[in-house]
């Protein structure tokens, strides 16, 4: 009541010195538009709005007004519920950027429905609910909701000033960061009354989900009603520096909390209901978006999210994109065929900075977005994941995304990052489809296994064509000597199209690194691609770097296959060969740098690989190849390295320098990554297409026989050994996956046969599809055949 005697007495003086100019709906007022009442108004005048819900996108021109519902002249908070206006999802709610000041007043309303326009100016993309550029503006008892913009959904604040009583923020949207409120000021903090308190509780963004206030150099102390949780940590809230730096300087006093965080492992489904408790699979919650919100991180215990069959999308289960990464939390699908995640073109589907020790595994991304910003540069539409401690991510598929930065995964100053089974297909865009850049204060470790990058291509808006970059940029930092060290094992780029007027080193369809890396290339195969203006260097390093392979094929691809670019470091680029096929051989690296350093080890060479060219694999080896068994060679005791040596059941490749590599135990589909004695070159190990394969006479006689194949529920094994030892016969998916130990024993040449009853060794059943067994005597691959479960 005192606030309300209070607000009627300003009113009272107020329109003895101004005029107040009434919107209704009926007719019976002065106007039935709002911005029709404030284009009449006077400066110091009132825009007093009856009930309604006006769609309308407000503009005050430079005006200070009072614009109130008749919450200002009652105190009855019903009118702020039944007084709304609505953005219509056709830009910015109500923006102030001619330089009002804080006689301006925004009172009682609903303010709804504000989205981003991608294809206006950067800042037109912020503060979806209300946006003040170089304005100043009081903001109260307000309920906004349910904006979406790209940086501060429901308030931003760009270099003016707001004073804000009593409002609730909350279902707001940002692309960006700060969900709720974006506050960029630098040199005045942040009022948020402490007596009129505001409530910030489930907004959404990747960072800052609630809040985020630019760092004055001080602490900032803020008072709040209702937060999503008593304890946030920078998912929720946090200060930020003018390059986007975590300061944390920002002390919430908060009241109440909106939600009770679960220290718990959580589940979701298509099928459940953010109302749900998410504790198991029978009572799931709905949306990705809100477990992230609800779990509790704990720094000692990884939890997860695990996310079960079926299809999450914005309009389908509520995903507000992209998902915001925490620290030890980790999103685990059933598998990349039936667990789907489809952006809709909304943006990209993950991003989190300043995390810890996440895993992302065992789903398919598709139609992701980059979200133009200027006609200049786009925004990642697949995984974006910055200053970020120990990544992990497995088994992962982004199909169809377009005009991004980087249509995969980009990552900046991430100290380690392990990927494995990862495709990408299908996707436009500007940058890299993988973009890893080392950091200033630590090096960068990058491990890929087991990853298609194929028929990607350049991005084309109408008018411009933008890309020409690599399809896969390891990149150290500028200010260090600290050097990023990348491991490529069993990767095929194929089939990939960009488009170079700039002919610089980030451009082309293959690899590239910079100065301070050093990278192993191994079993990679990389062929088919193409330059729109037929520049050469479709791969690219630089002075300072080094680039070791093994194993690879380069092949038919812009020629020549590798360019050097000079940089800033005196080192030269050093690039080494071992049993790698090189097209055109020394003709095939262009050394623009002058001084690049090319040692060409053994087994190197210089023909038609023999592809298979057509079917799921094009890029597998015939049967004709001389790929086949020309990779480096098993060890053998007195041998000089390179040589791959036998220790604890893994394969591992040793360098010259006796540096170490572990290999995988199958090759891109699945297949034993040494088949017959010694390993090949490219991604793919040559394998028999008929079913069964046939084996080495020295260990095994005759075909392996699986029967009834294909089989449903058993099946049976029979192989002779013509030679005595420690026998395995284990069974894979065409992951890599290793799914059942059939026989790990000792024995003795002769006839054996055995059964698989289709169970995995958990004792769950395998689900339908393609296994191999492979059969090894003593370590050594004896042999393997495929069979069909239906």
């Amino acid at each position: 009541m005192k606030n309300l005697i209070i607000t009627a007495i300003l009113l009272a003086s107020t329109i003895s010195h101004a005029a107040v100019v009434t919107v209704k709906q009926d007719g019976t007022g002065d106007f039935t538009h709002i911005q029709q009442a404030i284009n009449a108004a006077a400066v110091n005048d009132t825009v007093l709005v009856w009930p309604g819900t006006y769609y309308e996108n407000l503009s005050f021109y430079g005006k200070d007004l009072t614009l109130a519902s008749l919450y200002l002249t009652t105190g009855k908070r019903e009118y702020i519920a039944q007084t709304i206006i609505d953005g219509n999802k056709n830009g910015t709610v109500i923006t102030l950027q001619d330089g009002e000041t804080l006689a301006t007043m925004i009172c009682g309303f609903t303010i709804q429905n504000g989205k981003k326009d991608f294809n206006s100016s950067l800042w037109r993309k912020m503060g979806c609910g209300i946006c003040l550029k170089q304005s100043h503006a009081v903001i109260k008892n307000n309920v906004i909701k349910q904006n979406q913009g790209f940086t501060g959904g429901g308030l931003s604040v760009l270099g003016g000033f707001t004073k804000l009583y009593g409002n609730i923020i909350t279902d707001n949207h940002s692309i960006f960061i700060g969900g709720g409120i974006y506050y960029n000021n630098s040199s005045v903090p942040i009022y948020l009354d402490t007596i009129e308190l505001n409530s910030i509780f489930l907004n959404y963004s990747n960072w800052g989900s609630d809040i985020i206030v630019r760092s004055i150099g001080q602490q900032q102390i803020i008072e709040i009603d209702t937060m999503t949780v008593f304890d946030p940590d920078c998912y929720f809230a946090l200060s930020i520096d003018g390059y986007s730096n975590l300061i944390n300087d920002l002390t919430l006093n908060i009241r109440h909390q909106k939600i009770e965080p679960v220290a718990a492992d959580l589940y979701v489904s298509p099928q459940g209901n953010n109302n749900n408790s998410g504790l198991n699979p029978e009572n799931p919650l709905k949306s990705i978006s809100f477990a992230i919100t609800k779990i509790q991180p704990d720094s000692l215990v990884q939890r997860t999210i695990h996310i079960l069959p079926g299809t999450y999308s914005p309009q389908t289960t509520g995903e507000r994109l992209p998902i915001g990464g925490r620290s030890n939390i980790k999103l685990s699908g059933e598998d990349m065929s039936n667990t789907i995640i489809d952006c809709q073109y909304e943006g990209c589907f993950y991003s989190g900075r300043y995390m810890r020790n996440i895993e992302l595994e065992s789903f398919t991304i598709k139609n992701g977005f980059g979200a133009i910003l200027t006609p200049q540069g786009v925004f990642d539409a697949g995984l974006d994941i910055d200053f970020t401690k120990k990544v992990k991510i497995s088994n992962i598929t982004i199909d169809s995304v377009i005009n991004a930065e980087s249509q995969c995964i980009s990552c900046h100053e991430v100290d380690s990052i392990e990927i494995k089974n990862f495709h990408c297909r299908n996707s436009i865009g500007v940058q890299a489809n993988f973009f890893f850049r080392g950091g200033e204060n630590f090096p960068m470790y990058v491990r890929i296994e087991n990853a298609k990058i194929h028929g990607n291509t350049y991005y084309d808006e109408g008018t411009f064509l933008y890309g020409g970059y690599k399809n896969l940029i390891v990149s150290g930092g500028d200010l260090n000597n600290k050097i990023c060290t990348g491991k490529l094992i069993n990767v095929e780029i194929t089939d990939n199209i960009s488009w170079d007027t700039w002919y610089s080193i980030t451009c082309g369809p293959g690899w590239a690194t910079s100065k301070k890396v050093k990278l192993y290339i191994v079993n990679a195969t990389i062929g088919g691609n193409r330059d729109r203006m037929n520049l050469p260097g479709t791969n690219s390093t630089v002075k300072g770097s080094q680039v070791n392979i093994y194993n690879s094929i380069f092949y038919d691809n812009n020629s020549p296959d590798i360019s050097i670019y000079w940089s800033n470091e005196t080192k030269p680029a050093e690039i080494n060969f071992h049993y790698t096929l090189f097209e055109n051989g020394a003709a095939g690296i262009m050394d623009n740098a002058g001084n690049t350093i090319v040692n060409w080890g053994e087994g190197i060479l210089d023909q038609d690989p023999q592809w298979q060219g057509y079917g799921a694999n094009p890029y597998a080896l015939t049967i004709n190849s001389p790929c086949i068994n020309a990779g480096t060679p098993m060890y053998e005791p007195g041998m000089s390295p390179p040589y791959i040596k036998e220790e604890n059941e893994r394969y591992i490749l040793y360098t010259p320098n006796m540096d170490t590599i572990h290999l995988p135990a199958t090759d891109l589909i699945g297949n034993p990554r040494i088949a017959y004695g010694r390993i090949d070159m490219g991604a793919y190990e040559f394998a028999d297409i008929t079913i069964n394969i046939p084996s080495p006479a020295k260990l095994i006689g005759g075909e392996i026989k699986v029967f009834p194949n294909p089989f449903q529920s058993s099946t049976n094994l029979q192989f002779t050994l013509l030679k005595g030892g420690q026998c395995e016969a284990l069974i894979y998916d065409l992951n890599g996956r290793k799914v059942k130990t059939l026989m790990n024993a000792f024995t003795p040449p002769g006839n054996y046969r055995m059964r698989w009853h289709g169970d995995s060794d958990y004792g769950n059943d395998a689900p339908p599809g393609i296994y191999i067994i492979a059969i090894q005597i003593d370590g050594q691959q004896a042999g393997s055949v495929k069979v069909e479960r239906r």
